[in-house]
């Protein structure tokens, strides 16, 4: 073994300094192995262990990691019952290697999970407030290759499978399903040539898998008719809980760019190096590559713009089973497993799916821990994009559907009322938070902002940690259409009952003789607010306040602005033994008076200064 193993690290470092231009020698060489269990569709379940080469190599201060490995992911020529952890990818999705994969992985996951992924749409589905109201039917030539689509009214059964695509729109435009067209849609169909390329590849993609429908937004919708959306948008968590499989066009940009054909998947330059060259018995060819990268960062979102679209969150959340076209491979995930073509996510310990951590949740532990995970998943969808700003509430919709339970009471503007006095707790992440064109949310909402927000402390142990200080007395939501309280909002309040002291606003700029750079990674504000009757002063966090704004704040120094106190929390350590609060910032409405308005948030601060104060009702709009 010895003498193989180093003639092929040899090989493929001598090929990665001729490729990659590595000027320093000094390899590091590295032999990942472990257990292996996996299912053999022809001998059932097989045990045994898999193996993995990898080196790295140094050039100016930095590592670089290459892995080699045989290109059928089956027992190594070398080593007898010892598999290979890695296997050969396709340079393109087009690769027929590619619809096999994916057809394997189906059948797999309709064998193993039809309880959980397979399983077509529940008796629900054949009542039309639970299934799309349209789909496309696929209509071939005399090969079998999509010829066109044609919008049909859903089918009565359910049995039905359809699948479903995500992806970004872009900016380009495309053939869409107004009141001008969406009659010829269903006369005439509309031919393949006339389709955008994402359009065509999900529509391949469906149809190789013997799957005669499939449901895509911008013809499925009716978009110029209002009424039609907003009874569609409703319906979003049926529809893509009750897809076969969605397809998510990762790597393209827009409607236009497809995801089968161009451009060259990346990541994949490859050495062969015969191992009879090696002393090994027998030929076999091995391969070298840069590994392929499963990482949820911000590379991910920068390479696969459908991470960064604000409706993908919840389609790719509420499916079933998903086929993720990346640049680099396939990737699928279903409520029973993850897999990807290079073979690194099947050696992972599996995560329960989202959509049975939450009914495991709901059933077994307390509904704040369950809203603090939707607090988790608002951050992850804030730091994404709407091209219509005012879909924030719809665009996430599918998700409070899916979510909500009695436990967690009603859904006030994209929080939930058993959990409200946490979740008003929110704050802008960065200076670049602005506020929207057109209403969108009432103020204390995180919603009533674009751009990422976040939580200052743990829900798991900050609620157990803390105690409400303030109740709702009542809430008032106006919805844009009545029967959708999920969906656009015309205006909102809450009133809630709390300690309520009055101070007055000041604010400097920290280290105003610093670079730009450096006051930002500093910190370039400081805020604070001075109670009356005292010297006692609160630092604040103001929503608004950010790089160019402080003509608007100067204005505001020395005008009264308020603290409403929400929770406490109890000492943490014996040094730090007094109890802190936690508040909103408020402003008293200039027309309204009796009415105030969210400015921002203050974290811990003294709790005993909210001792003499008498509670009232404030109401905020």
């Amino acid at each position: 073994m010895g003498c193989i193993c180093c003639c092929l690290f040899e090989k493929a470092i001598e090929f990665a300094e001729r490729k990659w231009g590595h000027s320093q020698r000094n390899p590091r060489l590295i032999v990942e192995c472990g257990r292996l269990q996996q299912r053999d569709e022809n001998a059932g379940m097989e045990e045994g262990v898999w193996m993995m080469l990898c080196f790295e190599l140094h050039s100016s201060g930095e590592s670089s990691r290459y892995e080699i490995y045989e290109p059928s992911r089956g027992h190594l020529s070398f080593l007898s019952g010892v598999r290979s952890k890695r296997s050969d990818v396709p340079s393109r999705a087009s690769n027929p290697r590619c619809f096999r994969q994916l057809k394997t992985w189906l059948d797999t996951c309709d064998r193993e999970h039809g309880g959980s992924c397979a399983r077509p749409p529940s008796a629900l589905f054949g009542i039309s407030g639970y299934r799309p109201a349209r789909l496309l039917h696929i209509q071939t030539d005399e090969k079998g290759t999509p010829a066109r689509v044609k919008l049909v009214d859903t089918p009565h059964r359910f049995d039905l499978r359809y699948c479903t695509l995500s992806y970004c729109w872009g900016d380009a435009k495309f053939v869409t399903s107004t009141i001008e067209t969406y009659q010829s849609h269903y006369r005439e169909g509309i031919s393949m040539e006339m389709l955008p390329q994402t359009y065509q590849d999900a529509i391949t993609i469906t149809n190789s898998i013997g799957v005669h429908y499939i449901w895509i937004d911008s013809l499925c919708i009716i978009q110029s008719f209002a009424n039609d959306w907003e009874t569609e948008i409703t319906k979003m968590a049926a529809i893509f809980e009750g897809s076969y499989l969605t397809i998510a066009a990762g790597s393209s940009t827009n409607a236009h760019a497809g995801f089968l054909v161009d451009p060259l998947r990346q990541g994949h330059i490859i050495a062969g190096a015969d191992s009879e060259s090696c002393d090994a018995k027998g030929k076999a060819s091995f391969h070298i590559r840069q590994p392929i990268s499963h990482s949820e960062d911000a590379d991910e979102a920068r390479l696969h713009p459908i991470r960064r679209r604000g409706w993908c969150l919840q389609e790719l959340t509420l499916a079933k089973r998903v086929i993720f076209y990346k640049v680099s491979e396939l990737v699928w995930k279903c409520r029973g497993k993850s897999s990807c073509e290079c073979g690194e996510l099947d050696y992972k310990d599996q995560d329960p799916p989202v959509n049975e951590q939450r009914q495991e949740e709901v059933e077994t532990r307390e509904q704040r821990l369950l809203g603090g995970k939707w607090l988790r998943t608002v951050t992850d969808y804030m730091t994404m994009q709407l091209t219509d700003q005012s879909d924030i509430f719809p665009a996430i919709e599918g998700l409070a559907r899916r979510m909500h339970h009695d436990r967690l009471g009603r859904y006030l503007a994209g929080l939930w009322e058993a959990d409200l006095v946490y979740g008003l707790l929110w704050e802008p992440k960065d200076k670049g938070v602005r506020q929207p064109i057109a209403y969108q949310a009432p103020s204390w909402s995180w919603a009533s902002v674009v751009g990422p927000v976040s939580w200052d402390f743990d829900f798991h142990t900050g609620i157990s940690e803390s105690t409400a200080a303030a109740t709702m007395v009542d809430a008032e939501l106006t919805a844009t259409n009545r029967d959708d309280m999920f969906g656009r909002l015309k205006k909102g309040s809450i009133t809630l009952r709390g300690a309520l002291i009055r101070g007055t606003f000041e604010w400097k700029r920290l280290f105003p003789e610093l670079p730009l750079y450096e006051r930002k990674e500093r910190g370039d504000f400081f805020c604070w607010l001075r109670l009356d009757g005292g010297d006692v002063v609160l630092e604040v966090d103001l929503d608004e306040l950010k790089e160019g704004n402080y003509d608007k704040w100067n204005a505001t120094v020395g005008k009264p602005f308020y603290s409403l106190r929400l929770l406490t929390r109890a000492p943490r350590t014996t040094e730090d033994w007094k109890m802190t609060a936690y508040g909103l910032i408020l402003r008293k409405v200039e027309s309204k008076p009796e009415l105030y308005r969210r400015v921002g948030w203050h974290g811990a601060s003294p709790n005993e200064v909210y001792e003499d104060v008498a509670e009232q009702e404030v109401k905020i709009i």
